[in-house]
This record gives C-alpha cells, sequence and structure tokens, in this order.
C-alpha cells in the first residue's frame, strides 16, 4: 500500500513540474523584442524610426517563477547591441511573483550597467507595488514610466534625439 502511496505522490509531483515548465515555456515564448499583439499605426510608425535603437520588449501574460530564471536571459539575448533604450511592456501582465520581480530588477540593473535606459510602459499599479515592495525598482527611474507603450516610444525617440 504504501508503494502505491509513493507512487501516486510521486506521479503528482512530476506532473507538477512537468506543468510548471510547460507554463514558463508558453511565458518566455511571449516574451519578444517586439510587440506579439497588432501595433497600432502610431506604434509601428515609432519602432521604425528608432530601428535598433529602441527595444520594445513586451511581456504576454502572468509572469511566474518558472519563468523567472530565464527572462532575464531572454532580455540579453534579444536586445539589440546598438540600443539605447529597452521599453519593458507590461500591459498584458495581471501579475508578476517574487522571482519575476527579482528577474526585472536584475534586467534594470543589467541595461544600467550597459548605458542603456529602460523605460517601462502600461505597469498596474498592483505591479509597482510588488516591485517597490520588494525594493526590486531600484534602477527603474519612476520617471520614465509611462501609462502606455505609444508614450514610452515618444519618450524614447526624445531621448534619442537629444543625445544624438
Amino acid at each position: 500500500m504504501v508503494d502505491l502511496i509513493t507512487a501516486v505522490g510521486v506521479g503528482v509531483v512530476v506532473a507538477a513540474l512537468a506543468f510548471v515548465r510547460q507554463v514558463a515555456e508558453l511565458q518566455l515564448e511571449r516574451v519578444a523584442n517586439h510587440p506579439q499583439r497588432e501595433l497600432l499605426p502610431r506604434e509601428q510608425a515609432l519602432i521604425e524610426e528608432a530601428g535598433n535603437r529602441v527595444n520594445v520588449f513586451d511581456f504576454g501574460g502572468p509572469l511566474s517563477f518558472g519563468a523567472a530564471a530565464n527572462l532575464g536571459h531572454e532580455v540579453r539575448t534579444h536586445a539589440h547591441d546598438d540600443a539605447f533604450v529597452l521599453i519593458l511592456d507590461f500591459s498584458r501582465v495581471p501579475f508578476l511573483d517574487v522571482s519575476s520581480a527579482r528577474a526585472i530588477a536584475d534586467i534594470a540593473a543589467d541595461a544600467k550597467r550597459a548605458g542603456r535606459h529602460v523605460y517601462v510602459a502600461a505597469m498596474r499599479e498592483e505591479l509597482r507595488k510588488v516591485l517597490s515592495g520588494l525594493e526590486a525598482d531600484r534602477d527603474l527611474d519612476p520617471e520614465r514610466v509611462y501609462p502606455d507603450r505609444v508614450v514610452a516610444l515618444e519618450a524614447a525617440l526624445e531621448q534619442i534625439r537629444r543625445v544624438s
């Protein structure tokens, strides 16, 4: 009887781990250096004007611990070498957990060390509270938090024009 209970317990744990891995893979697929949703004409024009100097990372869906380990790696891998601004678009992120908050902090710190600016677009107040509560927003400039992607893109282009 103990062997059957152990086997069922092991099966449940393995199934849970497989589920977490599958969800994490889906979350990471949605992290891209281009928007995954249909662009507004203004967004398309701004992205084209920015070229490789601005990268937009569109986080699609909740960010959980399963994806957190690779989140920073995905951003570093997909950021253009000559990118001056990284825009992190949270418009489709309903929540993030502690691990994801730490990954966001690492992304911002890496960008700062590389001389890049991080702009945040469409972050819900609940997400800001999580980042702030964990002090994971240390390298996120509150002056570079925007209500949507269009405003963030406009600000990024203005910043690039000033330094060019």
